[in-house]
């Protein structure tokens, strides 16, 4: 095969070095394995696959590509979409654990210095990144993370072959939520080098913490601790090496105490951890000299620091020091002697004291990251054998390991010199050799990629169907089933695949091609599924969220105001203008300014006549845009939209509405009041009294009156005044206007009860795009002798019962038209009076015989000799009026009584579009009657 199609699994749009899995290989050998690793190591890759498992390889410098953009690279991803990174392995342990539900670990193995440390942290921090939660979960990654510089502070040293070298084991366990978010965390620790405390060898240091807290403290901790410089002390100035290239002892020190605020150490026990610290420092400086075969302490006045730093009396620690004291037993009397100690033991139990302290301390810290800081406990009681708790903490550790799913990351470390870009051949071959890299790749190739028991493959592939496996399979739930019907069922196809490699419980695969298409494939079903659970939990917050605004604005007008049958259980829309698709409205709003409402709505002048306007709500301001013909320049005669108002919501100093149930209702202003019309006032009403609620903090004024008045805003000489509104009871769910000077009467019938209110299931009625309203009242009385269609009477409904909304031919929305409109369409009234002249001629027909005989001669008559001439061409529908109309909008026709109107479209809704004087638009259909 040829390394095109031998990688074509590989990332593409990215530089290639070397190969990423080495599983492909074209040669198993050590020195292949070096050579890759080399080529990839030289060209700043310094991770690489070997299957499932990682191979991380020190690059002594700070990688790029440890940043949120690889994050987001590798999360959800597959591990064969990108390149090989420890990103890669963690989201894959991470999606195990959500899917499977079962424990996964990871464990991290290599020589000192080859970066195990740093790639716990970077597991830490990926999981803490792509983990939801709220402030708690929170609180949970931040003790996860800052854990990492306390332990490293207190557990970590410079040893020969690196800077940062941890001497102790540890074991982190995270434990997370069935949603993933983690909810605890705890750290074992094991074998921890208590013997560096108080001897190093050359060229190595003591445990961080001494070298931070002498370069970090503060003026007052150095004079309460007694802090010197470090060739002070005695278990520091042993190696003469204070100093680490690339470290800063000061402010690792600061991370140190922060990270211990964060972990919720108290300050008075950070304070005794230090105390504690120097204690062991103090107490190094004890020194004996012989007297009479014993130990005598060389000068009395070491003592006095460290016992005052660790809370003891100073003979109490010069007797502890110096003496030890034996007890025996002698038949049934027992004896207590206390037996003196010679220099060398002197020195020896001064150091078992440092050491046991320092590790008193640092099980404490190391407890403190898992739970609450606790009192200081005393050890577990053991046989005193050393080798029986390292015994029985590897045990715990294997037992722990085996009730999870491994995931392995192996490093590697390049050099000595511990600089970027140096390789070291011999030394690099002989990890990869006591790694077992080869044997691990031969194993790789020779077995099987994918290897799974058969209930818990089922139980991750539980979409059979989409997957292609025969449905009898899954009526087989059992294991000990499900290996009978494997042979029969041959190989399991899958996307065209072929498995094979079946045995009593265990499915495996050798083609990690099989494994990626069927993990491709359940990602996309649980893709389909996420979004059906999310499409109908949208639906259902929609839902809720429009029955509870119903609610609000309902209770705004409950006892106060009728409300009308066909409009209180709607829904609410908001925007009917379809903003998002209207620039030439949008150019007057701020940009990204939220919409709340947005309704084409009629505006009353002084002289009470009806002009339509754009009304636009948002949280701030309030906007009407009317539209007026260009009287000058390039645009001359267009018609162009004009902002005729902009206020603010706080300049709103109330809303008055009447008592029944139409649509108008007033704003008032400081400066002038708008007398407006909409018939979604009760959206509207209630939009603006939150918003008005959010700015000021205090309810919108609303005064419900059937006697209402509103100033106007004073033009020229005129004076502005104010006009007054009444409103009465009358006819029908139609209002009628009638304006007499500076007062318009307004009559309606009854609607609604005032305490009436939505019903949650009621008849709600959505609204998929923008309706024309049908016109909101009666057209003016038809004139006498008037007739439809030729006929005798003049057929008339009373008025419009319903009050829906339709959709308008070739129009963006629009409020209601100045006239209402009838009952009935005209084309109903012409049907409804032709069929009565119908009616009517049969009768005539059938009472005179001679018409009857007349009709049968001329059905009888015969056919004429030649083809009759071709009738010219029919001219269009047209119509003629029956009442005057006055266009309310520049879309709109006018016409007055009599015109001839040709009819270009017919709408359900009741409005019509038709050509008069060459002029096309928008017409009320049961304005005219068709000719």
């Amino acid at each position: 095969q040829g390394s095109k199609e031998r990688f074509h699994w590989q990332s593409h749009n990215v530089k290639q070095s070397g190969v990423d899995d080495m599983v492909l290989l074209s040669k198993i050998s050590e020195e292949a394995i070096v050579e890759n690793l080399k080529k990839r190591f030289m060209d700043d890759f310094i991770f690489t696959y070997i299957g499932p498992v990682l191979i991380s390889v020190n690059p002594f410098k700070q990688m790029p590509y440890f940043t949120d953009k690889e994050i987001e690279l590798y999360q959800g991803a597959a591990q064969y979409e990108n390149p090989p990174h420890i990103y890669a392995l963690t989201d894959n342990m991470y999606r195990n654990m959500l899917i499977d539900g079962e424990n996964q670990c990871v464990i991290i193995s290599g020589e000192s210095g080859a970066g195990k440390t740093v790639a716990a942290k970077y597991i830490m921090g990926y999981i803490s990144k792509v983990s939801g939660g709220g402030e708690k979960v929170q609180h949970v990654k931040d003790i996860i993370l800052q854990s990492n510089p306390l332990l490293e502070a207190f557990g970590n040293a410079k040893t020969v072959r690196n800077n940062n070298s941890s001497r102790f084991g540890k074991y982190f366990e995270i434990q997370f939520s069935r949603g993933g978010e983690p909810d605890g965390g705890k750290i074992s620790n094991f074998l921890l080098e208590k013997s560096r405390v108080v001897s190093q060898n050359e060229c190595e240091r003591n445990f961080h913490i001494y070298y931070q807290l002498i370069q970090g403290a503060s003026q007052e901790q150095r004079q309460n601790l007694g802090i010197m410089s470090p060739d002070y002390y005695f278990y520091l100035n042993q190696t003469d090496t204070y100093q680490v290239e690339g470290t800063d002892d000061r402010s690792d020190f600061h991370e140190t105490m922060n990270a211990m605020q964060v972990i919720g150490i108290r300050g008075e026990d950070q304070q005794l951890v230090l105390q504690i610290v120097a204690g062991i420092l103090h107490l190094g400086n004890i020194s004996f000299r012989e007297e009479g075969n014993y130990a005598r302490v060389e000068n009395a006045d070491s003592l006095a620091f460290p016992a005052y730093l660790l809370g003891v009396d100073q003979e109490r620690l010069n007797e502890k020091v110096t003496s030890r004291k034996m007890d025996s037993k002698w038949g049934g009397r027992s004896e207590s002697i206390t037996v003196t100690l010679n220099v060398e033991q002197a020195a020896y139990t001064r150091d078992a004291l440092a050491k046991g302290l320092y590790a008193r301390v640092f099980d404490f810290l190391v407890e403190v990251c898992g739970d609450p800081p606790r009192v200081w406990s005393p050890p577990a009681p053991g046989d005193g054998r050393g080798r029986s708790l390292h015994q029985k903490q590897a045990n715990d550790l294997v037992n722990t390991l085996m009730k999870c799913t491994p995931h392995y990351i192996r490093c590697i470390k390049p050099n000595e010199t511990k600089k970027p870009r140096d390789w070291e051949e011999s030394r690099v071959k002989h990890q990869v050799e006591y790694l077992g890299l080869k044997e691990n790749i031969r194993v790789r190739r020779a077995g099987f990629a994918y290897r799974r028991l058969f209930h818990k493959f089922l139980q991750r592939s539980f979409q059979g169907k989409t997957l292609g496996i025969p449905p009898r399979v899954w009526r087989v739930w059992r294991v000990w089933r499900v290996w009978r019907v494997c042979p029969r069922w041959g190989t399991l196809p899958v996307a065209g695949c072929c498995w094979g490699g079946f045995g009593v419980s265990w499915l495996s695969t050798a083609s990690p091609s099989q494994l990626f298409l069927l993990e491709e494939m359940r990602e996309r079903k649980f893709d389909s599924f996420a979004r059906v659970i999310q499409k109908a939990w949208r639906r259902h917050i929609a839902i809720r969220k429009y029955e509870q605004m119903r609610e609000e604005a309902a209770s705004i007008l409950y006892n106060f105001k009728e409300r009308r049958r066909n409009s209180i259980n709607r829904n609410f829309v908001g925007d009917y203008l379809g903003m998002e698709e209207r620039p030439e409205l949008r150019q007057f709003l701020a940009k990204r300014e939220r919409i709340d409402f947005a309704d084409s709505i009629t505006k009353y002048d002084r002289r009470f006549k009806p002009i339509k306007r754009d009304f636009i709500l948002t949280p701030k301001y309030f906007y009407l845009i009317g539209r007026e013909k260009v009287k000058k320049g390039p645009e001359k005669g267009q018609i162009k939209e004009v902002l005729k108002k902009k206020v603010e919501l706080q300049a709103v100093s109330g809303v008055s509405l009447s008592t029944r149930q139409d649509d108008f209702f007033i704003l008032h202003e400081n400066d002038a009041d708008n007398f407006l019309e909409s018939i979604f006032k009760t959206e509207l009403i209630s939009l603006l009294c939150k918003r008005f609620e959010e700015l000021t903090r205090s309810k919108l004024p609303l005064s419900f009156k059937d006697t209402l008045q509103f100033r106007v805003k004073k033009q020229g000489w005129g004076g502005g005044g104010t006009r007054n509104v009444t409103f009465i009871r009358g006819q029908g769910d139609v209002a009628a206007l009638k304006a007499g000077g500076k007062t318009l009467t307004v009559s309606i019938g009854d609607g609604l009860p005032r305490n009436a209110k939505p019903t949650r299931k009621g008849a709600a009625q959505g609204r998929g795009g923008r309706r024309r309203p049908a016109p909101s009242r009666s057209a003016p009385a038809a004139p006498r002798g008037a007739c439809t269609n030729g006929g005798p009477q003049i057929c008339r409904a009373d008025g419009w019962a319903q009050r829906d909304t339709y959709r308008m031919p070739q129009k963006q929305p629009r409020g209601p038209p100045a006239a209402a409109l009838p009952a009935r369409s005209a084309g109903h009234k012409a049907r409804s009076c032709a069929s009565q002249s119908s009616q009517s001629l049969q009768l005539q027909a059938q009472s005179i015989p001679w018409v009857a005989q007349r009709r049968r001669s001329l059905s009888q008559r015969p056919p004429p000799a030649r083809r009759p001439k071709p009738q010219p061409k029919a001219e269009g529908p047209r119509c003629r009026a029956l009442y005057q109309y006055m266009g309310q909008d520049v879309d709109e026709l006018s016409f007055s009584v009599g015109d001839v109107i040709d009819i270009l479209m017919e709408d359900a809704s009741g409005w019509w579009k038709g050509r008069l004087h060459g002029k096309e638009g928008l017409f009320p259909g049961n304005y005219v009657q068709k000719i």
